[in-house]
């Protein structure tokens, strides 16, 4: 493992090499064909293993093999007294040569992305490449203004957006709030509609780091299929729910599933599905289930509650040991009233449907009920109803273009329709095309599931492991949110079917758009950072570059090849920024001698260049800083928790 590691971070650190080199080839060959002498041309740096000469050019191999450099005549020195020198040229033969070491890494940018785009693009969990929301923070503006799983960001800021880093990049470069257009999706509720919004950006709930911003959007949706490793254990769940391998997760308890997290909420929310008679026509409905010692019930409505008790004959005897809705009920399950509850804001949880008086509860988790006896018995254990399609396992890397597309259409299908309306009813329907629902489940805490399948021992080193974790926290703040996620977590509900994840999509634009996708985000960062709502210290300096690209090489070589090309684009249009110790520099110097006839003196050049070099130093150790105390604490955390 070691070695492994060693090797991918050399391969990493001759990539970066690679483009440092293309990088000086550029300034090398304009300089030649514009007839200025080259002096000296490296081939990595420190002292050369052996040089020679070619066209009066002196070609160093040197022992440090990252990189290159290129030496022109009269660029140091009095530079104006070589004939054949940089400066002896006219300022659009110079301005040439500053442009070919960017135009250098532009083309091999151009090359690597070409290369991906021939091979057939990369493969890329659709979560990477959807605009689609998966989860909404329900304290945020959006979930507020009706924001939604499902629904699909249009633009940020009025700018079109392809994936879903640009969440995070729109939170995180948009200053204190972002405008926002979305396309609602609504199967089976109401019609879509778009929604223009804006919305505050605020600390990830998630992030244990400061400066992580959101404006809302928590996870991009994602396919959810079951495919456990070969030779896996089956669990409790897996087994008597009748899920199959490729089975993807649709809907589950009245809601349609866009992602993981909201599927955890669901299981976390207090509430049961239930059937209900409205007006002639059978309704499923979302409502809480909260424990009897929450709800102020009258004299009258414990009386009754004690007599389903003693009718039911549940083990338990006291009435607020027990698990109930919050409404009044006659003995065969027609509503009467809403009760209210000791703290209200209780009632206020995400999915949570209303009865109304004269609804009559025909049953539960789409098991009947008839009294009110039975309606008390059904909500003591929790179960959740999931209706799974059965055709996703069968899609082998569908293309990125059109993977949106497969992604939705399942939850407008008549016969996922079909399902759910019979959900409860005496008529119900368990398969329909390719859509089924599974016999319920019984969600469990992670301590249940380890336990039952005989790992007591991996739940107290799972603990051990979290709570070391959480102690290497510095930040006092941070560590008490992470802390509070800890004791969540501990309570959290699962389904207990292990293995689902993702679907994998072709990802391959052309190399053109890959491009313009890279400058996009560049103007973007650069715009936060002069506007000061982005901190430099989340640029990743040489240090995090090679980290990347040495875990990318570690995924395969069109992962690897990618971040070549995106870091030699960004190096081309670093390059062209007009800073004096830049190619951008040299350009603007020459563009000033164009214009105005006056030719700046290599001392007063050195003068402005000096200043500009030390800034770019200082930046560079700031970026190295941060991306060693990263890289560090990520280490730490590893030793800690192992």
């Amino acid at each position: 493992m070691i070695f492994d590691g060693l090797l991918s971070f050399f391969v990493a650190l001759v990539g970066l090499g690679i483009l440092v080199l293309i990088h000086e080839f550029g300034h090398y060959l304009m300089a030649r064909r514009a007839g200025m002498r080259v002096e000296m041309f490296g081939i990595g740096f420190g002292r050369p293993m052996f040089s020679f000469m070619h066209n009066g050019v002196q070609f160093n191999v040197c022992w440090i093999p990252f990189g290159g450099y290129v030496k022109i005549a009269g660029m140091e020195g009095k530079g104006y007294e070589a004939p054949d020198g940089f400066f002896a040229k006219s300022p659009l033969a110079r301005m040439k040569v500053a442009i070919c070491g960017p135009l250098a890494n532009l083309l091999f940018a151009l090359f690597a992305f070409s290369v991906i785009w021939l091979s057939g693009g990369r493969e890329e969990p659709f979560s990477d490449v959807t605009a689609r929301v998966g989860w909404v923070d329900t304290n945020s503006d959006l979930y507020a203004k009706g924001v939604r799983p499902g629904d699909l960001v249009l633009a940020y800021n009025g700018s079109p957006i392809h994936g879903a880093k640009d969440h995070f990049y729109a939170a995180m470069t948009s200053g204190p709030k972002v405008k926002v257009e979305v396309e609602t999706l609504r199967p089976f509720k109401e019609n879509g509609r778009i929604l223009q919004t804006e919305a505050r950006v605020y600390q990830h709930p998630f992030a244990l780091e400061k400066g992580i911003l959101t404006a809302g959007i928590l996870a991009p949706a994602n396919f959810l299929v079951w495919n456990p490793p070969a030779g896996t254990p089956l669990s409790a769940a897996e087994k008597e729910s009748g899920i199959l391998p490729g089975d993807r997760i649709v809907w589950v308890d009245g809601e349609l599933i866009f992602s993981q997290l909201q599927l955890n909420a669901i299981l976390n929310d207090k509430c049961l599905l239930v059937t209900v008679v409205r007006d002639g026509t059978f309704k499923q409905l979302h409502v809480p289930r909260l424990p009897v010692s929450e709800i102020k019930i009258t004299p009258e409505v414990k009386g009754e509650l004690s007599d389903w008790l003693y009718e039911s004959k549940l083990p338990s005897t006291k009435l607020n040991n027990l698990w109930f809705l919050p409404y009044n009920l006659t003995s065969d399950g027609v509503v009467e009233a809403e009760l209210p509850l000791f703290d209200e804001k209780e009632i206020k949880l995400p999915y949570t449907d209303h009865l109304l008086p004269n609804d009559r509860i025909v049953a539960v988790e789409n098991q009947p009920v008839a009294t009110g006896a039975q309606i008390l018995t059904a909500f003591q254990e929790k179960h959740v109803l999931v209706i799974v399609d059965r055709s996703t396992g069968k899609q082998v890397f569908p293309s990125y273009e059109n993977a949106d597309g497969l992604f939705s259409d399942a939850y407008h299908s008549p016969n996922l329709a079909e399902i759910i309306q019979s959900i409860g009813t005496q008529h119900a329907v368990m398969q329909s095309g390719s859509f089924v629902l599974l016999n319920p489940i019984a969600p469990k805490t992670r301590r249940e599931l380890l336990e039952a399948s005989g790992q007591k021992e991996e739940v107290v080193a799972l603990r051990a492991e979290e709570q070391k974790s959480l102690q290497a926290i510095e930040d006092p703040q941070l560590r008490r949110v992470a802390e509070q996620n800890f004791l969540a977590r501990d309570k959290q509900l699962f389904l207990g079917l292990y293995g689902v994840h993702d679907i994998e999509v072709m990802y391959n634009p052309s190399p053109i758009a890959m491009c313009e996708s890279i400058v996009k985000e560049v103007k973007q960062t650069v715009s936060a950072l002069l506007g000061g709502y982005l901190s430099p210290k989340w640029m990743a300096g040489p240090v995090g570059i090679l980290h990347v690209i040495q875990e990318q090489w570690s995924i395969g070589y069109k992962e690897a090849l990618f971040w070549l090309g995106m870091i030699s684009l960004n190096l081309a249009i670093l390059n062209l920024v007009p800073l004096p110790v830049l190619d951008g520099g040299y350009i603007l110097f020459s563009l000033f001698e164009m214009v105005t006839g006056i030719r700046l003196k290599p001392e007063t050049m050195e003068k402005i260049i000096l200043p500009f070099a030390v800034i770019l130093v200082l930046f560079f150790l700031y970026l190295t800083y941060h991306d060693v105390m990263r890289l560090f604490s990520h280490l730490w955390s590893s030793w800690r928790s192992g």
